[in-house]
């Protein structure tokens, strides 16, 4: 495997376009809808056969609250 000098540039994969808001409200509003659908129960479960999962509630609501404390606090 050949290693990269620190002088060499890393050309990573990702996208610099402008994130469309329109297409990123649809998307979560689809993750949403399906996600009231979902047991926690059931996937705390199916998830307990990989170890230890994180645990932090990554609902909208608790991410809002997150920044705003983040917000406050700086």
């Amino acid at each position: 495997m050949r290693r990269l000098s620190r002088a060499e540039p890393v050309r990573l994969p990702i996208s610099l376009k402008s994130a469309d808001p329109d297409r990123l409200a649809a998307v979560l509003t689809r993750a949403e809808a399906l996600a009231h659908g979902r047991d926690p129960t059931a996937d705390d479960a199916a998830l307990a056969s990989f170890g230890v999962v994180d645990p932090v509630d990554w609902s909208v609501a608790a991410v809002r609250a997150l920044a705003e404390a983040a917000d406050d606090s700086g």
